[in-house]
């Protein structure tokens, strides 16, 4: 796992402020060299994490983000035609919107 120290420049939509924040970004990476997940300020208040699923062929299949690692959402599911391209894109974990 790679881990790297970020300064972030914040907006505060309520004040109108804006602020630098110092976090941490931890990425994991597949031997392909694909992503397989991004965490954001890992044991921090506001930690946040991405989670990606690829395919035998290494095409992303599934987005899922959570809030603390442990209860995941789908946030998108990626079908293919067989010789490759991108058929359908579902968006949600209750596949709100579909995109064909």
């Amino acid at each position: 796992m790679n881990g790297t120290h970020h300064r972030l420049l914040l907006l505060d939509k309520v004040s109108s402020r804006v602020f630098i924040k110092s976090t941490t970004l931890l990425s994991q990476f597949l031997i392909s060299g694909k992503v397989n997940q991004v965490d954001y300020s890992p044991g921090q208040r506001d930690e946040y994490h991405h989670r990606y699923t690829y395919d035998a062929d290494n095409r992303i299949v599934q987005v899922e983000t959570s809030k603390d690692a442990i209860l995941w959402d789908k946030d998108a599911n990626y079908q293919y035609y067989k010789h490759g391209p991108l058929s359908r894109a579902e968006l949600g974990d209750l596949k709100v919107q579909g995109l064909d």
